[in-house]
């Protein structure tokens, strides 16, 4: 007897064993790339009538549970809640009763991972029930787009709030009435919600907290209202572009000698280059309180954040104050008073006293330059004499008209009024004898040669078509056309009223297509705010991606606001 029970034990416990071991990854062969999915709930979507306080999710393998229970989101807010689990399956228990003819919407998001590769789900999970004998038949779809070309959009929070009458929502006090989450591709939707006036704000939420952290998070909002009703219950083709708010003016990080003559202030972020010169600064030597003299003050050209500032000799015994005055970011902050100064000590090293010509953007005798190329030219010192020293001329020794431009003391760009023909040969030619850098002194060399040939017509395509819109009028519809892979760029091009937009001399590769509507007329996207809340500029899907070959026009090319 006690011989055949401890077979049994045996048996049992090796079963169990043999069970346990097959949820790890076999030894050798592929790996195993299936991700979980949902593959039944209890209640199924769109019950009616619900009477009890727990419902189930099984998938299609084994999760992680904390993964899970912190992917589950339930609106209207439903109270505390416990997880049981069995397996592949888990049971979610209410705590509290649920309200009576209510619809609850139940969404579980993309961050959920099986146990065995730490494998995402590719795409949120919602459904739907009802304690009461109707169900509310409200559907939001729509798409969030990333602030930054190749960034991810899975698992984006999308909040969703019920408008009242007076509409005072701060998202970053207030959680959502209604929470879903993006899936692979960005897409989103809220099924089975209330009728009603909404507000979406989607979110990157980096503190989890179903809060929008300004500053933190990005976000992006509505272009226009979202009103569900009984006769209107579906609202497609919901666009929302990340951004990220700026509302904190820059700070001075640190000031460093170069030499005796050249200093570079570190700032916290980019610095708008038109907020950088001479009388937003100040230098002084903090015993006798004698200011320094700054000759130039312009953008390092490697770095945003960077600038340089040329100054009067510095006394390598002495300790400065530098003060940043009325410095801008980007976004249009003031620095703040309480971070804007730093001392250093002066320095002594040598200053190299000629000006030198220090990057050209084309290389002497380089190929394939585009018909109408902006060239930058950068100096390795503040330039005072700007006379006019950049000519380019054409194989005929005919001179090219050019735009020009001093984008500061030490950045020449040039750029041709018109298209240069194809496959031909130029010439820049760069008189730099009659340049005079801040100290007096001139250049080493006094003129300097680049040839360059302009690509070939034959390689360039083109890409035409219409941008479909329900409106009657497509006022202010710029087309962008980004180029994908290698060498990535965007052009863009302003359609006509009917939507007809065409990008000539675009060179091979793979390309999408987005438009959107400029209605401040800056030529720009604007994204909105979140609070004070300011609808986003409208904004379409993107295309299929396409493939441009040269001397492959493609033509008849339609971009919809929205995919279904």
């Amino acid at each position: 007897m006690n011989n055949s029970k401890n077979i049994f034990i045996l048996l049992v416990t090796s079963f169990l064993l043999w069970d346990c071991a097959n949820r790890l990854p076999p030894g050798g062969g592929p790996i195993d790339t299936t991700r979980p999915r949902i593959i039944s709930t209890s209640p199924e979507d769109g019950t009616k009538n619900f009477k009890g306080n727990r419902i189930s999710v099984k998938f299609n393998r084994y999760v992680d549970e904390r993964s899970f229970e912190e992917s589950v989101f339930i609106s209207p807010y439903i109270g505390e809640i416990e997880f049981e689990w069995s397996g592949k399956e888990v049971e979610i228990n209410f705590l509290d009763k649920l309200r009576d003819n209510t619809t609850y919407f139940i969404n579980i998001g993309t961050d959920v991972i099986d146990k065995q590769n730490s494998l995402n789900m590719i795409d949120s999970y919602s459904f739907a029930f009802s304690t009461g004998n109707e169900i509310d038949a409200g559907y939001i779809k729509g798409k969030v787009f990333p602030r930054v070309d190749g960034a991810k959009v899975n698992g984006i929070m999308v909040f969703a709030y019920i408008l009242s009458s007076e509409d005072t929502i701060n998202p970053a006090l207030r959680k959502p009435d209604f929470i879903t989450q993006t899936g692979k591709d960005g897409s989103f939707l809220f099924a089975h919600i209330p009728y009603g006036i909404y507000r979406l704000i989607a979110v990157r939420d980096e503190y989890r907290n179903l809060l929008y952290d300004i500053e933190v998070d990005e976000y992006g909002v509505q272009s226009k209202i979202i009103n569900i009703t009984p006769t209107d219950t579906i609202c497609r083709g919901v666009n929302l572009k990340l951004a990220k708010e700026d509302t904190t003016g820059p700070a001075l990080v640190k000031v460093g000698p170069v030499d005796q003559h050249h200093i570079i202030a570190e700032f916290s972020e980019s610095i708008d280059p038109v907020s950088i010169k001479p009388s937003a600064l100040s230098i002084k030597d903090t015993v006798d309180n004698i200011e320094l003299y700054i000759y130039s003050a312009y953008l390092l050209t490697s770095s945003p954040k960077s600038v340089v500032v040329v100054t009067a000799l510095q006394d390598s015994t002495k300790i400065y104050r530098f003060i940043a005055n009325n410095i801008r970011d980007t976004a249009g902050n003031v620095i703040r008073e309480k971070f804007n100064s730093s001392v250093f000590q002066g320095s002594g090293k040598a200053y190299i006293l000629e000006p030198e010509l220090s990057t050209v953007s084309i290389t002497d005798s380089c190929k394939d330059v585009e018909p109408q190329e902006e060239i930058k030219i950068v100096f390795s010192d503040a330039i005072k004499e700007k006379k006019d020293f950049a000519f380019v001329f054409n194989d005929k020794g005919e001179e090219v008209p050019l735009r020009k431009k001093w984008l500061n003391d030490a950045v020449f760009l040039i750029k041709p009024e018109y298209e240069l023909k194809g496959s031909t040969w130029h010439k820049l030619r760069l008189d730099l004898y009659k340049l005079i850098s801040w100290n007096d002194l001139k250049f080493k060399d006094s003129v300097k040669f680049y040839s360059f040939e302009t690509i070939d017509a034959e390689s360039y395509s083109s890409i035409s078509g219409m941008v479909c819109f329900d409106s009657t009028t497509l006022e202010n519809c710029y087309v962008l056309a980004k180029k994908i892979g290698s060498n990535v760029r965007t052009y863009k091009v302003k359609a006509d009223n009917r939507g007809n937009f065409v990008f000539p001399n675009l060179v091979e590769g793979k390309y999408v297509l987005q438009a959107f509507i400029d209605r401040n007329g800056n030529g720009e996207y604007d994204a909105g705010r979140p609070y004070p809340f300011e609808y986003s500029e409208t904004l379409s899907d993107v295309s299929d991606t396409l493939n441009v070959r040269a001397r492959w026009p493609l033509e008849g090319v339609i971009l919809n606001w929205f995919k279904d």
